[in-house]
């Protein structure tokens, strides 16, 4: 084999017209791209991170259970406690998730914030479903 073997390798893309036979336990449709790959495999370890940072801040939030806080209050306790997303946005969801899920109610009430990139905008508060674990 001369030459680079990443390109050798590489076929982007393989028509339906020319598929396999299935006779062979071969898939309809092959791709071999390692830079495909490479994405595919960084989405699903993102994933997997998404999931476990999810899980752990639920966990911190079932020990809450009764009090009354806002997302901002999860973050601090979290990140107390050493339970940080992969990127700053994910915060956001994970509370929403909560919320979905029941483990947080909306009491109707507003507070300011106070990290200081939130410019005192108000935000919700909650109150932790749940008992204390």
């Amino acid at each position: 084999m001369s030459g680079d073997q990443g390109e050798f390798f590489r076929v982007t893309e393989v028509p339906r017209s020319t598929s396999m036979s299935n006779d062979q336990g071969s898939p309809h449709h092959l791709v071999f791209d390692v830079d495909k790959g490479r994405h595919l495999r960084d989405e699903g370890i993102e994933r997997v991170e998404v999931q476990a940072f999810s899980g752990a801040v639920a966990g911190v939030v079932r020990g809450l259970g009764g009090m009354h806080v806002t997302g901002e209050d999860i973050r601090r306790i979290c990140t107390d406690r050493g339970v940080t997303p992969h990127h700053s946005n994910a915060w956001g969801g994970v509370i929403s998730g909560l919320v979905r899920a029941g483990q947080l109610r909306a009491t109707g009430k507003y507070r300011q914030m106070a990290d200081v990139r939130s410019h005192a905008r108000e935000t919700k508060v909650y109150e932790v479903m749940g008992r204390v674990l």
